[in-house]
């Protein structure tokens, strides 16, 4: 229903309608809960991560079980890198055998590199590498006297280098 007013301000006349009745629900009718494109991109989101977990899996089979240089059966301790002369945080040597895997690499010309195993007491010093060649990567073990101490990896070079402590 229409009726009309009149705005004694502006001299004109205004037209209200009445609005119409919301729709009836339709019950008794199954509810549309779903879309083509709601299920096209639910199934885009299965598939990446399919392919996601395809290719973790593959990662994660080609890793090798023991880090290069280490035993079977070994576990890391401490692995430290850096260029100059510096120490690594503390860290406590349980074992009595500890192999160190270190590799620097150096331009042209030689420049030298050298790394120990130091007790934070100073009370022992195990040398891993003193050395002045160019570059180098090698395995040692070291029979630290004190297991159950405190270590810190210090090594110095104007290269840059990385160690790396495994125990059985």
């Amino acid at each position: 229903m229409a009726h009309e007013s009149r705005n004694p301000q502006s001299g004109g006349s205004t037209i209200h309608a009445s609005r119409p009745a919301p729709p009836a629900p339709p019950y008794g009718q199954p509810v549309r809960t779903s879309s083509p494109n709601r299920k096209l991109g639910l199934g885009l989101i299965a598939g990446f991560l399919a392919i996601a977990g395809i290719v973790t899996g593959l990662a994660v089979a080609n890793k090798p079980s023991t880090p290069v240089g280490a035993q079977a059966g070994s576990r890391l301790i401490a692995t430290f890198s850096g260029v100059g002369r510096q120490a690594s945080a503390p860290f406590t040597v349980r074992s009595g055998t500890v192999t160190a895997r270190y590799a620097f690499s150096c331009p042209a010309g030689s420049h030298g590199f050298g790394a120990a195993l130091v007790s934070t007491t100073v009370r022992e010093v195990d040398v891993i590498a003193n050395t002045t060649a160019t570059s180098g990567r090698q395995t040692v073990t070291l029979h630290p006297a004190h297991p159950g101490d405190i270590y810190r990896i210090g090594a110095q070079s104007p290269c840059p280098y990385r160690v790396s402590l495994y125990t059985p």
